[in-house]
């Protein structure tokens, strides 16, 4: 038998955003949302946010959104906390829409 606990590694909320958005945190180092809501990547190594997106349909049932919900609901409510922090105040860009863009729950969150 073994004395080894499982331990949850901590995630940034950059790539808990990211994860969201379905977008592997292993390509993008982050996303930006322009002011007329097209989204942009910056791939790891390049300098600016080089990789066009686009802009998201309207959230529907599917893979891509059982995808968002499984990382949604994966996330304790801190870490919630942080990607909501940073998707309303990104750095680069225009907040970042979660639940209208991308379907969220974001109004079960204790701020």
């Amino acid at each position: 038998m073994s004395n080894t606990a499982a331990v949850k590694t901590r995630t940034s909320a950059r790539e808990n955003l990211l994860r969201l958005m379905n977008l592997p945190a292993s390509r993008f180092e982050g996303v930006v949302r322009t002011s007329d809501g097209f989204y942009l990547a910056q791939v790891k190594g390049d300098v600016g946010y080089n990789a066009f997106l686009g802009k998201p349909s309207a959230p529907h049932e599917g893979p891509g959104r059982d995808a968002m919900l499984e990382v949604w609901n994966g996330l304790d409510e801190q870490e919630k906390v942080e990607v909501l922090a940073l998707a309303a105040r990104p750095g680069d860009g225009s907040p970042i829409l979660l639940e209208r863009d991308f379907g969220v729950p974001v109004e079960k969150v204790a701020a």
